[in-house]
């Protein structure tokens, strides 16, 4: 199985069904252990999740309360230090809705140095974004 099928298969049994006012219909999808299973087996897929995959892979994984402190920690956000200038807008701010619901604030060098970075330097790392009034 591909990095990028693990994500697809999170995102695909993750997603709500809706009903005809647009309300979630309960339906479990799949159990808790299918997702375990998925967080367990997806450290060694990180290096290979395209940025919107990975941020994908970081919602259900934080809206499911699953994946270890290892898995975050080593991976995911070492992922998203390498990448963060990277990312689109909408990307960025997915990230920090994610990272706040995991209650993630006690590194403020990951997010002094690689997140906030984002509002002041451009992807090449050199030139200072310009903000219009």
């Amino acid at each position: 199985m591909k990095s990028r099928d693990l994500v697809h298969m999170l995102d695909l049994f993750d997603r709500d069904v809706l009903d005809a006012t647009g309300e979630p219909v309960y339906m479990q999808k799949a159990s808790i252990e299918f997702f375990e299973r998925i967080a367990g087996i997806l450290p060694m897929h990180v290096p290979h999740l395209t940025n919107n995959e990975l941020i994908r892979a970081l919602e259900v994984l934080v809206k499911r309360d699953i994946g270890s402190e290892r898995l975050f920690l080593h991976y995911i956000f070492l992922k998203i230090e390498k990448n963060v200038l990277k990312f689109s807008t909408d990307l960025y701010c997915r990230m920090i809705r994610a990272i706040a619901d995991k209650n993630f604030v006690e590194d403020s060098i990951f997010w002094n140095e690689f997140v906030f970075k984002y509002v002041s330097v451009l992807k090449d790392g050199r030139t200072e974004r310009v903000f219009s009034a």
